[in-house]
């Protein structure tokens, strides 16, 4: 067994698993390609929407030489209520799929083929 220094626990909410050890990470990835363009840990056990910001500040930073910003987010329901923190971002969750238009409500569907890439990471 090997301890890490920023190894932390993490309290999820879940009626199986309440507690988890690791840290708390945001990734950015491109939609069509799944391209991570941005990768992010942070201490503690902060808030989604706190984090979001930052995360978007650091893929401006990142993706200035392209030329390009993020225009729309897709996101899970845990950045609820973000979207007068990001006024130039269009934010969409599931939460929200009335509103969307159909394209949208693809889109938001496909936010699910992250969950695989994310695996991917947190075992390299």
């Amino acid at each position: 067994m090997f301890i890490m220094d920023r190894l932390q626990c993490i309290s999820k909410g879940k009626a199986q698993q309440r507690y988890e050890f690791g840290v708390k990470t945001s990734i950015v990835c491109t939609h069509r390609q799944g391209l991570v363009v941005g990768a992010r840990t942070f201490a503690g056990n902060p808030y989604d929407g706190h984090v979001l910001n930052a995360q978007l500040e650091q893929t401006g930073i990142l993706l200035q030489d392209v030329g390009r910003r993020p225009r729309e987010v897709i996101v899970d329901l845990g950045y609820r209520g973000v979207d007068q923190d990001n006024p130039d971002v269009k934010i969409l969750h599931r939460g929200r799929s009335k509103s969307m238009t159909k394209r949208q409500r693809k889109w938001v569907r496909r936010r699910q083929a992250i969950e695989p890439l994310i695996g991917h990471l947190s075992q390299s």
